[in-house]
């Protein structure tokens, strides 16, 4: 069976009762090196939320290094709980296969592919510092400068976006 095929099959409901207990998992969002990212649904409040399926079998050589990247990642969200740029993690279970990390549905996509399709510079443009302008490589730009170019009342930004 190929990986990606694997990857579509979801966990046994025996193995991840609590999970299925309280959510419908739907249609598969995105796939990653041993996850995959479904919508789905609470089934006590109909709302629809994001669920990473992280697959602990796959870890194969690095014995264990799945799991505790995953669990420091969960204590980073945690720590972060509650900022406005920082996605919401909702809900995490885990059984002796699998983690799964419940987060709120963020329905226009990755803002990593809203960042490549938008940021485009060419070797035309000036070389002034522009305080308006979206560029720099999408993963690490500052909230200032996403904030400048998503909303229509953004003031600008200045050089305090390069700390």
């Amino acid at each position: 069976m190929a990986k990606e095929e694997e990857y579509d099959k979801l966990p046994d409901k025996d193995a991840a009762k609590e999970f299925y207990a309280k959510y419908e998992p739907k249609e598969i969002l995105g796939r990653g090196i041993s996850s995959t990212v479904r919508r789905c649904i609470e089934k006590e409040t109909g709302k629809e939320f994001a669920a990473k399926i992280i697959d602990l079998s796959s870890d194969g050589v690095n014995e264990g290094s799945t799991l505790e990247a995953t669990k420091q990642e969960v204590d980073i969200l945690r720590h972060v709980a509650g900022h406005p740029y920082i996605i919401d993690l909702q809900d995490v279970f885990e059984s002796t296969t699998f983690i799964f990390l419940v987060f709120e549905l963020c329905k226009n996509g990755e803002l990593f592919d809203y960042l490549t399709s938008v940021v485009a510079l060419s070797e035309k443009k000036d070389e002034i510092y522009y305080e308006t302008d979206l560029c720099g490589t999408p993963g690490y730009l500052a909230p200032e400068t996403l904030r400048c170019n998503m909303l229509e009342d953004a003031t600008g930004y200045s050089f305090e976006v390069d700390m």
